[in-house]
């Protein structure tokens, strides 16, 4: 192949991307997780009781999928990690507030009002915290714990780093 062809070529290929990329934007079009994952007051951020009756479920039956509005059923990881400790993953992805979840996961002891929720996130932990600030939430940094209600029943919220994103962690205890 000759240089010129080898340009040609390369043009070639060029134009067809820039034709298919709106399509494939299109087909990765974000689902919207803002009700999903709900906090009715975002000072004191628990749940809502919507966003509850979705997640419990992973706590009150051993279930392998989960049925999550706007995506269907999707598949629950649960790992125990002793104690009585128990870890799920739920790999949902989606559009949160204008940024880009990338998984939820709920930890805990069940029935003990012991654990945590925590949102992970494609964007950086600066812009993970500016939204939340923006919505109520009182974060104050990243790598930073902020402290919520009172010593017999209360939240710890904090932003970290996370590979190329980050991670919001409400761990709660009552």
């Amino acid at each position: 192949m000759t240089k010129s062809h080898a340009l040609h070529a390369l043009a070639a290929v060029a134009l067809v991307a820039t034709a298919v990329q709106p399509a494939i934007a299109e087909a990765r079009a974000s689902v919207a997780l803002d009700t999903v994952i709900a906090f009715d007051n975002p000072s004191d951020p628990w749940l809502s009781e919507a966003s509850d009756r979705i997640f419990s479920s992973v706590w009150t039956k051993a279930s392998t999928q989960l049925a999550v509005p706007g995506i269907g059923l999707t598949k629950v990881s649960t790992t125990a990690a002793g104690n009585g400790w128990v870890a799920n993953d739920v790999p949902i992805s989606g559009d949160w507030h204008g940024l880009r979840m990338t998984g939820f996961s709920l930890n805990g002891m069940p029935q003990s009002g012991v654990g945590s929720y925590v949102l992970h996130f494609a964007d950086a932990p600066g812009q993970v915290v500016g939204t939340l600030d923006a919505m109520g939430f009182p974060v104050t940094g990243v790598g930073k714990d902020t402290r919520t209600g009172d010593a017999d029943c209360g939240t710890k919220l904090r932003v970290d780093g996370e590979g190329l994103g980050s991670s919001f962690t409400i761990s709660f205890a009552c």
